[in-house]
């Protein structure tokens, strides 16, 4: 690469003239054979019809990743890591890269839910947070087409998280379910944590309430308590549900609490839609 072409072919935006085939490191030189029905993606998905001077090909891999782990590196962590600031260096030390998550230009669970007034005096009862000098603290709400035990149901079960995060690979329970046990969380692979040990707070079969804190793990959430609650509605005429999660947490050094509270945001997010296609599609199958 220092020799014929160099810095001036680059310059000019031409390949240099050494064949890519005589390199002697190789870039994904491996071979991803694709299955018949694999293949069917190619033929769905990947149809280009390149004009007289262009060519075009397609790549492939297979990963030992869970597809919600592999989505959430694509979507979140790959745009900010390219962004220049961070990157690889940070992630080791336990922090997010400095450059703001609001300005990735691909964002994970970007939806909204927007509450009406009636909806908005749930968090005003049940989410009243008041965080530190060094916290930040925000919620997540999810409508979901299904009846509010339903919900309940697998929102309560502290000792089987992994039923509606997806980013949980196995949970380790001490004890049983009452306020005040504790549980292992394993998290899947991939993700910049590996455990998290979290104790259960509150739990309300009445009021609907499980409020959880994280009491260590090797993750960045230092001081962290969510508070999730359920709430009975009423869905183009059928039973539904609207679930609200909120949370406190410390924000660490050398991020914004932009950062922090767009990052939380983001896997809750991705909990609640878990949450809702598990439980509606359970319906369906009825």
């Amino acid at each position: 690469m220092n020799g014929v072409g160099g810095a001036g072919g680059a310059a000019a935006g031409k390949l240099l003239v050494a064949s890519l085939r005589w390199a002697q490191w190789r870039l994904a030189d491996e071979r991803c054979e694709l299955q018949e029905e694999e293949m069917e993606y190619i033929r769905r998905f990947h149809r280009h019809e390149p004009g007289s001077n262009q060519c075009t090909s397609f790549v492939a891999k297979h990963f030992r990743a869970s597809l919600q782990t592999l989505v959430f590196l694509f979507f979140y962590c790959l745009p900010r890591m390219n962004s220049g600031a961070g990157g690889a260096g940070q992630a080791a030390a336990g922090r997010l890269p400095a450059v703001s998550l609001r300005r990735a230009q691909w964002r994970l669970a970007d939806e909204k839910c927007e509450l009406r007034e009636g909806e908005m005096e749930y968090v005003r009862r049940f989410h009243r947070l008041e965080p530190g000098s060094n916290q930040c603290s925000s919620f997540v709400a999810k409508h979901i087409r299904a009846p509010l035990q339903t919900v309940w149901s697998l929102v309560r079960r502290f000792d089987q998280p992994q039923l509606f995060k997806p980013f949980v690979k196995k949970c380790v329970m001490q004890g049983n379910i009452d306020t005040g046990s504790v549980r292992e969380v394993i998290v899947q692979s991939g993700l910049p944590a590996t455990r998290s040990m979290e104790r259960l707070e509150f739990l309300d079969d009445n009021e609907h309430i499980l409020r959880v804190k994280f009491i260590g793990g090797d993750h960045m959430l230092k001081n962290y308590t969510s508070t999730l609650t359920v709430h009975s509605e009423v869905i183009d005429g059928q039973p539904g549900t609207l679930v609200i999660e909120s949370f406190v947490v410390d924000i660490p050094q050398g991020n914004s609490k932009d950062d922090i509270c767009y990052f939380v945001e983001n896997l809750l997010r991705c909990n609640l839609r878990t949450l809702a296609d598990v439980t509606e599609e359970s319906l369906a199958g009825l």
